[in-house]
């Protein structure tokens, strides 16, 4: 899932800043190219080994990634799906509340 959240990233990126925009591969330099709030979104992106933060972190993740699409379609004219986002938020609070 962080490997599709990088690559989003570096289309968002490359959409602010023009289709040449230079993002190096695999997230090397990523604080050189990527944006300053996507970098600092993503710092809470990653869990310590417990199932209330592996949660805490995915709902971080999902937020992020939700974010970064909507600017990417609205930018390039593509529709949302907004109703599988709805979806897969509803999915996990369900799941969630049977973890707890």
């Amino acid at each position: 899932m962080k490997g599709l959240l990088l690559r989003l990233m570096e289309i968002h990126a490359r959409v602010k800043n023009g289709m040449a925009y230079d993002t190096w591969w695999d997230g090397r330099f990523i604080d050189s190219w990527a944006e300053e709030q996507a970098l600092s979104e993503l710092k809470n992106a990653f869990a310590h080994y417990d199932p209330a933060d592996v949660l805490r972190a995915l709902r971080v993740t999902m937020r992020l990634f939700q974010r970064l699409a909507l600017e990417i379609a609205g930018a390039l004219g593509y529709a949302y799906p907004h109703a599988a986002e709805k979806s897969a938020v509803a999915w996990l609070d369900l799941k969630a509340g049977m973890v707890n």
